[in-house]
């Protein structure tokens, strides 16, 4: 498979050079890991069993299907990215990269899951049944085996459809079948995680443990309604897996579904290729002590490692840093244009030493991974602190776009290419903090009354962007934003939350970007009129946003270090930004 110069996509090459495959099928169909060199992330290239053996009419079907699915963005469902024909003719699509494990696999192989971590899971699987069920044709083809289990944000687990069946011979369902068929599958996995056990075998008997209470009756009910109308009552499914489970409402808190340990991390294609090497193993022994008991700055990632200069190399005993180690896919993976910034950096007068900056000690590049060598942060990334939160007050949210504001200020002016500003690359330093106390800023401590923290950005891309849902909230919000980073930042720490929540409900397109018609308005502004390169505008736009969140009725609002805004009523409301120049 060989893409044209001008595409966006790189297949990414095993130790030998040849295309790195995740998956072969019996028909000839294959799956590649590839990078998307436009987005910075990884892809999965699916190239199916050659027409010349399928029938005409499947194959037209598979590609109707595909060029379905890629007008569809949901959280819990990989999305179809591009589609089309390589050099010598063949046909392949584009899809997210999931860094996930098979559920099954997981299940089988982890202890039994914390039951709020399970019914997690189980609420999403009910989540993209619902949004599924408004395009039959494609939710027809799926089953349990098509879902992955996936860490995310570090922190909790959650459930991603991977295939959505498109090289299965098509086989059209009544909607009443339809219904029937994802309410079992939500009961059998419900059962697998509040008894610890595996999923039935593919193909095995489904009535040989039936459903029993609240599904039951919701399938006995089902099964005596017309098609749409069961397709209706699929909506309430979320509702009836709780009460099954015991529950009258799931709870609310950002740690319910969290992990206890790193038992339960799933363990994905990418991290199965880089962080089950024996080199890498021998590497981090030779050269560093790990250290288990300090709060992660990017969670329970299983591409993190935290560690010390190894006692045993003379000089270093002095040295009682805490380094952060940061394990990357291979250039052979990126396309081999992973590692030009990180050089770079390194080697930048300006950069090298700067307080502001995650420096980086030492690189190791191997054929299996690159491994990062950083100074410890003694904190948190902002993605992190998102998801022990959850939510942030306006003023915690301002208080923290202007810590962004001014880190994007250190690095005006320098020949470099900074990378755009993501929630994963901001970190919040607090100096000489314990890994107790850290844990307490990050979960508990109001941002307003945190003691100062230096905020470091990363320059280089950690993996745990590159392989970040493309459905994610932050994601929806940056692309819908225009691609503009600091605006959507702002509109993310104030309305993240409520996308998730839109956007798992298959709602976020129709909605404004703020319940808040006067903030809604001064977003969408921001994203076709804000020059984000220019201080002077990303400054009036943080005022403009303070002032529009002191009119909000129930914003308890005070200004960030005392600043005054200055502006006058016509320039808030005209909100027409010009060029410096």
């Amino acid at each position: 498979m060989n893409f044209p110069e001008s595409s966006p996509y790189r297949l990414g090459l095993d130790p030998d050079g040849q295309a790195q495959k995740l998956f072969e099928q019996p028909g000839g169909g294959a799956g590649f890991l590839g990078f998307d060199t436009q987005s910075v992330r990884l892809v999965e290239i699916r190239k199916p069993g050659g027409s010349e053996t399928a029938s005409y009419a499947r194959f037209q079907s598979l590609k109707e299907r595909v060029n379905l699915a890629s007008g569809l963005r949901h959280p819990r469902i990989a999305g179809v990215l591009d589609a089309g024909e390589d050099e010598a003719g063949d046909y392949f699509y584009v899809t997210e990269f999931v860094e996930g494990e098979r559920l099954g696999d997981y299940l089988a192989r982890a202890p039994k899951l914390p039951p709020l971590a399970g019914l997690r899971l189980v609420l999403q699987l009910a989540e993209a049944a619902v949004f599924l069920s408004n395009h039959p044709r494609l939710a027809s083809a799926v089953c349990l085996d098509d879902f992955a289990v996936v860490l995310e944000r570090g922190c909790f687990l959650s459930l991603r459809l991977t295939d959505l069946g498109f090289e299965r011979e098509e086989k059209p369902v009544a909607d009443g079948e339809l219904a029937v068929r994802w309410i079992g599958m939500a009961g059998r996995l419900l059962q697998a995680v509040l008894e610890g056990g595996s999923l039935p075998a593919p193909g095995a008997d489904e009535a040989a443990k039936p459903l029993h209470g609240p599904l039951a009756a919701m399938l006995e009910n089902l099964r005596r309604q017309p098609g749409p109308v069961a397709i209706h009552e699929l909506k309430s499914l979320k509702k009836t897996l709780i009460r099954a489970a015991g529950l009258r409402e799931m709870p609310a808190r950002p740690d319910a579904g969290g992990i206890p340990n790193s038992d339960f991390l799933p363990r994905g294609p990418l991290c199965r290729l880089c962080c089950e090497s024996a080199e890498l193993e021998d590497t981090v022994e030779d050269h560093w002590r790990l250290i288990h008991e300090d709060f992660c700055p990017d969670g329970d990632t299983p591409f993190a490692l935290r560690a010390k200069p190894a006692r045993r190399h003379g000089r270093l005993e002095s040295r009682p840093e805490r380094i952060d180690l940061r394990i990357l896919p291979p250039e052979r993976l990126l396309g081999h244009c992973g590692l030009g910034a990180v050089n770079r950096k390194m080697s930048h007068a300006y950069l090298r030493e700067h307080p502001n900056v995650v420096r980086t000690r030492s690189l190791v590049c191997t054929e299996d991974f690159t491994l990062v060598a950083a100074e410890g942060v003694r904190g948190f990334s902002l993605m992190t602190l998102a998801a022990q939160r959850g939510t942030f007050t306006p003023r915690e949210a301002m208080l923290l776009l202007l810590q962004v504001d001014r880190l994007h200020a250190h690095f005006e002016g320098v020949n470099f290419e900074m990378p755009a500003l993501d929630p994963w690359r901001v970190l919040f330093h607090f100096g000489e903090a314990s890994g107790d106390r850290v844990r307490v800023l990050a979960r508990q401590t109001p941002v307003t009354e945190w003691e100062a923290p230096v905020v470091k950005l990363r320059v280089e891309t950690i993996t745990d962007a590159v392989v970040d849902s493309a459905g994610s909230a932050w994601r929806y919000l940056l692309d819908r934003l225009n691609g503009k980073p600091f605006t959507a930042l702002a509109a993310w720490l104030m309305e993240g939350e409520r996308f998730d929540r839109l956007l798992a409900e298959g709602l976020a397109d129709g909605e404004p970007l703020s319940d808040s018609a006067e903030l809604d308005d001064l977003l969408r502004k921001a994203a076709h009129y804000l020059d984000e390169s220019d201080p002077m505008q990303r400054r009036k736009f943080r005022e403009l946003l303070e002032d529009c969140l002191l009119r909000q009725p129930s914003a308890a609002f005070a200004r960030p270090m005392g600043e005054k805004s200055g502006l006058s009523g016509a320039e808030e409301i005209e909100f027409e930004i010009v060029s410096a120049a």
